[in-house]
């Protein structure tokens, strides 16, 4: 029977050869000018599987951090039209509050803290990540 490790181990190699994969057969016989889209969506989907399954590597502020940059480059390139506007004000209020107190901590070299409730935060995840599957 595998150990916890070496099946962890497996499911990252299988996510590892998928994203290879994806490059070589797909998007690499695209045209020059989609390439770079291929790329950020085979990129950004690889880094979501890996923190599904790799979640409880990260804190629950962690978590909630990289959920909210991966949000904020759903926007970037438009692909949070599927999104009511109450959501995407709420995604830009955590990603603003998040620069903010960054910036103001940077000032003090000290590790940032975003002002919101880790429970909250996590929950959002869960449920960005389960409406993105």
């Amino acid at each position: 029977m595998a150990t916890t490790e070496e099946r962890r181990d497996k499911r990252f190699y299988g996510h590892t050869v998928a994203a290879l994969r994806d490059i070589e057969e797909r998007a690499m016989q695209l045209p020059q000018e989609q390439r770079y889209a291929a790329g950020y969506g085979i990129l950004r989907g690889y880094v979501e599987s890996l923190l599904v399954n790799f979640a409880e590597s990260f804190s629950a502020e962690q978590l909630a951090e990289i959920r909210i940059v991966l949000d904020q480059l759903t926007k970037l390139v438009r692909e949070d039209e599927h999104l009511d506007e109450a959501t995407r004000t709420r995604l830009d209020q955590l990603a603003r509050a998040l620069r903010e107190t960054g910036q103001k901590e940077s000032t003090r070299q000290s590790k940032p803290q975003v002002g919101i409730d880790a429970k909250d935060a996590e929950a959002q995840a869960r449920q960005d990540w389960s409406n993105d599957e």
